[in-house]
């Protein structure tokens, strides 16, 4: 069976034992890794230059995007294709990306902005975070918006859904996926948020969570629908939610 009929049809793909051993070890190294590249370029490269952080940071992304197909088609010998964008599961996935976004931005109106000690917070770090990428213009932020919002989501579904999900769904069982690819989605974002928040904040651990929640729907709506269009769309609601706050919060 190859990988293209495999998603077509919703079925773990049938590997020998040898490729089997070869893809726990890589999943789980994939699970880690992002969390570790964050660590790094959001913790120990901090207030380094932008020079560097660019370059830490797309090294390290085309190292984390590159792996699936990598093993896919070097290490499993399968065949790699495209599905055209079908309706399966589209409409939970917007129904859930919107409530989500709704939840982001109503949290920041109503809990959030009106915090003068948290704004003053999250204004310090994400004005830092910003001016080290060179990211402080409206142009330059809106562009690295869209990037996020439409290209970035999509390629996080297909890391930590379509690859990560979908291969421990082979050797796991359903919720065991879920969880493991879900704990591993919210991991990095740990460290994010603790540097905006703090990590004595109990924020950084609430909405981290949200993070873990969102992942764990956005598996269970790819394993009901076999359409990782679905998720992407609900992933790039979200994504615009929070870079709608960011903006809020840079140029209000």
């Amino acid at each position: 069976m190859t990988l293209l009929q495999s998603l077509a049809m919703n079925e773990p793909l049938e590997i020998d034992n040898a490729q089997a051993i070869v893809s726990r070890k890589v999943l789980w190294f994939a699970v880690c890794y992002p969390t570790v590249l964050t660590v790094l370029y959001f913790m120990v490269l901090d207030g380094t230059s932008s020079l560097v952080q660019g370059m830490v940071f797309s090294i390290g992304k085309t190292i984390q995007f590159g792996l699936p197909v990598w093993i896919v088609l070097r290490v499993n010998k399968e065949q790699l294709g495209v599905h055209r964008p079908r309706a399966a599961g589209v409409s939970m996935g917007v129904l859930f990306g919107l409530l989500a976004l709704a939840l982001i931005v109503g949290i920041y109106q109503l809990a959030l902005k009106p915090n003068a000690g948290i704004m003053s917070l999250l204004d310090e770090q994400v004005t830092s975070k910003v001016e080290g990428f060179q990211l402080n213009s409206v142009a330059a932020y809106t562009a690295l918006a869209a990037f996020y919002c439409l290209i970035h989501s999509a390629m996080e579904e297909y890391y930590w859904r379509w690859f990560v999900f979908k291969r421990f769904l082979q050797h796991r069982s359903l919720g065991q996926a879920i969880a493991i690819s879900s704990i591993g989605f919210m991991a990095h974002h740990v460290i994010v948020l603790g540097m905006f928040f703090g990590f004595e904040n109990w924020m950084t651990y609430v909405f981290s969570t949200g993070v873990a929640v969102g992942g764990a729907v956005w598996a269970w709506i790819y394993n009901r629908s076999g359409n990782l269009y679905s998720a992407w769309i609900s992933h790039a609601f979200v994504d615009a939610a929070i870079f709608w706050v960011g903006y809020d919060i840079l140029f209000r």
